[in-house]
């Protein structure tokens, strides 16, 4: 299992874990890989903490980006 060698840092930036601990998603995988290395639940479990103690502030995009973005968008369009 690609996850046997992980560390904080990699539970951290792999986005399988990242939706188990956002969304829920395949809970039995991570329930067996705890099963099957009980030395990593110091790990997980650190991970786990941080990403849930992320707050995400959403942004609007400026009115430059917006620009820039149908501008790109645009050019793409005309390439059609």
């Amino acid at each position: 299992m690609k996850y046997a060698n992980f560390n904080t840092e990699d539970f951290l930036t792999d986005e399988g874990f990242q939706n188990f601990i956002f969304h829920s998603q395949k809970k039995g995988l991570w329930i067996n890989f705890l099963l099957e290395y009980p030395e990593k639940l110091n790990d997980f479990m650190e991970a786990a903490q941080l990403l849930k103690n992320l707050k995400f502030v959403p942004q609007k995009p400026s009115i430059l980006e917006k620009n820039q973005d149908t501008q790109k968008i645009k050019s793409i369009l005309k390439m059609l």
